[in-house]
């Protein structure tokens, strides 16, 4: 799942996630996306999500579904629509468009508000070897590997990688 927001990437950390699969198809495109100038933001795995508990959704965490990006400050998209082959040909999620400025800058100033409290912000060090960084009450701390993660779950995420399922994803 991902939120696209101001020249951005906004979506689920490895704790954070809850399909594998769909970690493990999007993570080699972290570096790419990076190297051509696209901010990358991955949400925290540690954080609690309102009413998650009383939705019977008690693994939620800070997992996200939803969907929401806007384009030029002026459309704005919400939904569970994922934006994928699979999902366009098989589920029955949805989602509408709203062409309102005022919607989409109150949206897209309430994501960028939020980001820095919510997410790792993911970068690349001088030698080009992603990195994860947050700010807690005014102390930064970066992460070498995916924040929150054991090595097992970074090994099955890696290992879906080699599934011929990509085009799916």
């Amino acid at each position: 799942d991902v939120i696209l927001n101001l020249g951005g990437v906004v979506t689920n950390g490895l704790a954070a996630n809850d399909h594998l699969l769909v970690y493990g198809g999007y993570a080699p495109s972290r570096k790419p996306l990076l190297e051509e100038g696209v901010r990358f933001f991955e949400f925290r795995g540690d954080l609690e999500v309102s009413g998650s508990h009383e939705a019977g959704a008690k693994e939620a965490a800070s997992k996200l579904h939803g969907k929401a990006f806007v384009v030029d400050r002026r459309y704005t998209f919400i939904g569970s629509f994922n934006w994928d082959p699979r999902s366009v040909n098989l589920n029955t999620e949805m989602g509408v468009v709203i062409d309102s400025p005022e919607l989409a800058d109150a949206t897209a100033g309430g994501m960028y508000n939020a980001i820095p409290e919510i997410t790792y912000s993911v970068t690349l060090n001088d030698t080009g070897d992603l990195r994860w960084k947050t700010e807690t009450d005014g102390a930064v701390k970066v992460f070498e590997k995916e924040p929150e993660s054991t090595c097992w779950m970074r090994l099955k995420a890696n290992l879906t990688r080699i599934l011929p399922i990509r085009s799916q994803l």
